[in-house]
């Protein structure tokens, strides 16, 4: 058997069969592997093709010429469509009521004190219960558009995630060796949302969650293109949403520092802080500066909540949210001794703990050896995706939504490098 065949041939089978394990376990079938293995499972496909890749010396795929491809050709315009109008007479069933389900009708009594001169981080008291309003900005500023044209919250945030994917989806299909592949590519946002609609249907009615996966592809392709403009765009959108990957900026700031120098920090950081304090601070924060604890206090109020069980789960049954597979906060609820509330300690300790251990092996790794040897690229995008698997894994409340992001994020790494790179072998080296 030809040895370069088979090195390529198994990295490509490493990436998608982790993903497609990635996909059965979180989208898929949800506890297949049951409370215990299922966490295991899904952290163990985000390591290993990361582990493996980083085994291998790759480099960038020759391009013998420029293949144009059209940004939105008349299939895909065809099938995001359909995808939109599916979506629509899907979630069309799930009332916008906060006894369901609070996540949009909170985004929508955001935008209507915005709009109406009230103050949106007042507490919430209009669902008949004290709410502590948790969201950021750009977790709702976007939807001042669709209560404007009079567009359902969830359709208008699935225009705004086939918008952002497409972003990150274009400079792939100008770099790569295999541009068939790369035009199926564009199809990519259609069949995450047809996946999501078919077997995650409850969380795709009531979130918005794909629009803030969409920011993170948008820092993708940022970090594909090493460009601290849109780095700065993304890093705004994110960190005034989902900001999962604070902890994470340390080993970005390291590396692109080291790479770049200290003028691209301060290309990236001062556009951030500026986002940050025009869009939060000044408007918001310091109109009400107690909502942003109170916001965290609220969610660790909402877990102990969570890890009671539900209203309708019996006695002595574990509770719900966190007993579906998904996370390890199961395993805390079962192995830690103490009330709710000492478990819960341990588990925020324990998340966080997992997330800075994460970042220090990656800064490790980087100047170990992954400096020479991994694209910068595909170093950045990976870490970010195992990174984000940790810190979704060991979360005190592991919704099945919370797991869009980092599903969009494994997405992007595994088209970024088997579209734009390949292994280099010893044939190759000898030429």
């Amino acid at each position: 058997m030809n040895p370069t065949f088979n090195v390529r041939k198994q990295s490509t089978i490493v990436l998608l069969g982790s993903l497609l394990v990635q996909l059965l376990v979180t989208v898929v079938k949800p506890g297949i592997f049951g409370h215990w293995l299922g966490p295991l499972i899904s952290l163990a496909a985000a390591i290993v093709p990361f582990w493996y890749i980083g085994k291998q010396r790759l480099v960038a795929r020759s391009v013998t010429a420029s293949v144009p491809v059209p940004w939105l050709t008349p299939g895909l315009f065809l099938a995001m469509v359909a995808g939109l109008f599916w979506y629509a007479g899907v979630v069309d069933a799930y009332l916008l009521d906060a006894a369901h389900s609070d996540v949009i009708p909170t985004v929508q009594l955001f935008v209507k004190r915005l709009l109406t001169g009230a103050v949106p981080y007042d507490t919430i008291t209009e669902f008949g219960y004290y709410l502590a309003p948790t969201y950021l900005p750009m977790h709702w500023l976007p939807f001042v558009v669709s209560e404007w044209i009079g567009m359902d919250a969830r359709v208008w945030s699935l225009v705004l995630f086939y918008v952002l994917a497409l972003v990150f989806i274009r400079p792939l299909q100008h770099s790569t060796a295999h541009p068939r592949t790369a035009s199926l590519l564009a199809y990519g946002p259609v069949v995450f949302m047809a996946l999501l609609l078919l077997f995650q249907r409850d969380d795709m009615g009531y979130s918005i969650e794909l629009l803030l996966a969409g920011y993170y592809l948008l820092f993708c392709r940022s970090l594909k293109t090493i460009n601290p403009w849109l780095a700065a765009a993304a890093l705004v959108c994110i960190l005034l949403s989902r900001f999962s990957l604070v902890l994470w900026l340390p080993l970005a700031v390291v590396v692109l520092w080291q790479q770049r120098g200290f003028p691209f920090i301060l290309k990236v950081g001062i556009p951030v802080l500026s986002g940050i304090l025009l869009l939060y601070v000044f408007p918001f924060l310091l109109e009400r500066p107690q909502s942003f604890m109170n916001a965290q206090d609220y969610y660790a109020l909402a877990a102990h909540k969570e890890w009671s069980g539900q209203s309708w789960q019996q006695a002595g049954d574990d509770p719900f949210q966190i007993s579906r597979g998904l996370g390890f906060a199961y395993w805390c609820y079962r192995m830690i001794p103490g009330t709710l509330a000492e478990r819960i300690e341990v588990v925020r300790l324990l998340h966080v703990c997992m997330a800075l251990l994460t970042v220090a092996v990656f800064i490790w790794l980087y100047f170990r050896s992954y400096r020479a040897k991994m694209p910068l690229p595909v170093f950045l995008m990976g870490s970010l995706h195992v990174y984000l698997w940790v810190f979704t894994l060991f979360i005190q409340v592991p919704y099945p939504y919370l797991f869009f992001i980092p599903l969009a994020v494994s997405l992007a790494w595994t088209a970024e490098v088997y579209l734009s790179y390949t292994v280099e072998t010893a044939s190759d080296q000898n030429r």
